[in-house]
């Protein structure tokens, strides 16, 4: 029995109930669109209001001392972006609501 299993057998024993939690499973790979989460639902709102605010941009500044290879850089945010669907997600509206839309692939311009 994993951990998840038997933390959850000791709070029914307990008499507090637990929530079944249906399993996040990866998808199929194939472009379609998904609902947003209540995150993405807020920033999607506020962005309606605001398209030019950057409310939920994180800066950060970074100083580099040496030789940059800049070939190496792009090869390793495009490697990154691949790995990490997230990175690859925009926003479409369908039928009036939104949906979040995974690239199958990125590349930098």
């Amino acid at each position: 029995m994993n951990k998840q299993k038997a933390f959850q057998e000791l709070l029914k024993k307990r008499g507090i109930k637990v929530r079944e939690e249906t399993p996040i499973v990866p998808s199929s790979g194939e472009p379609r669109p998904f609902p947003l989460s209540s995150a993405q639902r807020r920033i999607w709102f506020l962005h309606q209001f605001e398209s030019s605010g950057g409310a939920y941009n994180d800066p950060t500044a970074l100083r580099i001392r040496g030789r940059l290879d800049l070939e190496i850089l792009e090869k390793t945010f495009v490697s990154i972006c691949q790995r990490h669907s997230i990175l690859r997600v925009t926003f479409e509206p369908v039928g009036g609501e939104p949906f979040q839309k995974i690239a199958p692939d990125f590349k930098l311009p």
